[in-house]
C-alpha cells in the first residue's frame, strides 16, 4: 500500500508523499532521495478530501476529486503545487 503514496515526478526527477493534514486536508512532502529526509512541505487547501488518483508534472498536480461529500460528481483539478509551499 506505500505505493499509492508515493508520486514521481519524472520531469523535475522528485519523489513527493502524501499525507493528511490536520482536518483530512492533502499534505505533500518533497523526499530529499539521497538521505530520506523532507525538502519541503506543500498543503494546498484547494484539494477536497475526497480526492485520488494524483499524478505531478512539471511542477502542476494533477487528481481526481469530489468537491462536495454529497455530491456523487467528480472532476480533474490542475494546481500549481510551489505556490503552496511552506
Amino acid at each position: 500500500g506505500w505505493r499509492q503514496i508515493m508520486i514521481m515526478e519524472m520531469a523535475l526527477n522528485r519523489v513527493y508523499a502524501r499525507f493528511s493534514g490536520k482536518g483530512g486536508g492533502l499534505v505533500l512532502k518533497e523526499i530529499d532521495i539521497e538521505n530520506g529526509g523532507i525538502r519541503k512541505e506543500y498543503a494546498p487547501e484547494i484539494a477536497p478530501y475526497l480526492a485520488e488518483n494524483f499524478q505531478m508534472r512539471n511542477g502542476y498536480l494533477y487528481f481526481i476529486g469530489q468537491p462536495d461529500v454529497n455530491s456523487p460528481n467528480r472532476k480533474l483539478y490542475k494546481i500549481n503545487l510551489y505556490k503552496f509551499g511552506k
